[in-house]
């Protein structure tokens, strides 16, 4: 079905289903190329929607690779502030409230990161080690920080290159190390060793099960591979029609593109059961 809208994204919103009866009470956002548009910048539909859903006690919950400080002003210009709302950072390592008190955190063991590096040494690759509050460390200098500062937690281990670059390792490192980590590729120039059991979707879920929101009273929405797990636990997940192609077929819907306010859209039709036409 193709619905259009109007106002100052006069393009197409498709919907594989026509729901606006669910009142959903958290709304899980993606924050890189789904609410921010290619200027790093929020749009005036996009705040309008999110402060109107806040402001009815739906949970607005930033959902990044990014680490707090990353997030923390975006969020207070939505007006998500205080300990009873909610961050997920790290990719899903971190569940903290927007006072930046963490409430859940895993991170890799010392072995972990030991046993990562020395393979990804072995065979040329570069990496770095990024800590929950967002500081890089090669393996040399990790060891020598951790030692004076035992409470380190390693959030992932990060691979950065242009997209060719990660093309002809990804594959590989999935083979690796698939079975005891999560890896993703949340952009085309990061791939992310994560510890098993950490990803937005699993993250979500933690929070809603603390907040007592059934899972079908879930929105999440998002447009690169480490959305997807929260998009497949929500009771409806939203790809962008900027999103890779794998993101929107595991969606209920596709939204409009980050430019053109695709989370405001979603939020007034689905959360605020707005018709935007008008």
């Amino acid at each position: 079905m193709i619905i259009r809208v109007g106002r100052a994204v006069p393009t197409l919103f498709y919907f594989k289903k026509w729901e606006i009866s669910m009142k959903y009470r958290l709304v899980g956002i993606d924050m890189d190329n789904t609410l921010l548009n290619d200027s790093k910048e929020i749009t005036d539909l996009n705040k309008e929607s999110i402060r109107k859903a806040l402001n009815q006690g739906c949970k607005i919950v930033l959902c990044s690779g990014r680490f707090h400080k990353e997030m923390i002003d975006y969020a207070d210009i939505l007006g998500i502030k205080g300990s009873n709302q909610y961050l997920i950072t790290n990719g899903g390592a971190v569940i903290e409230n927007a006072n930046g008190q963490k409430i859940i955190q895993t991170t890799l063991s010392n072995n972990d990161c030991e046993k990562i590096s020395s393979w990804l040494s072995q065979n040329n690759i570069s990496y770095q080690l990024v800590e929950i509050n967002g500081q890089e460390f090669s393996f040399n200098n990790w060891l020598n920080f951790q030692n004076n500062n035992r409470g380190l937690g390693i959030a992932k281990v990060l691979l950065e290159d242009d997209k060719s670059g990660l093309d002809n390792i990804s594959k590989m490192i999935h083979q690796v190390f698939d079975e005891n980590y999560y890896v993703v590729r949340p952009a085309d120039e990061f791939l992310e060793i994560l510890p098993k059991g950490v990803n937005k979707g699993i993250a979500i879920e933690k929070l809603a099960k603390k907040l007592n929101v059934d899972m079908q009273q879930v929105l999440t929405i998002g447009d690169m591979d480490n959305d997807i797990p929260m998009i497949e636990v929500a009771g409806k997940g939203i790809a962008m029609s900027n999103a890779v192609d794998i993101v929107k077929q595991v969606a209920d819907d596709i939204t409009l593109d980050n430019n053109n306010s695709g989370v405001g859209v979603a939020i007034s039709k689905f959360v605020l059961n707005e018709d935007i036409n008008k």
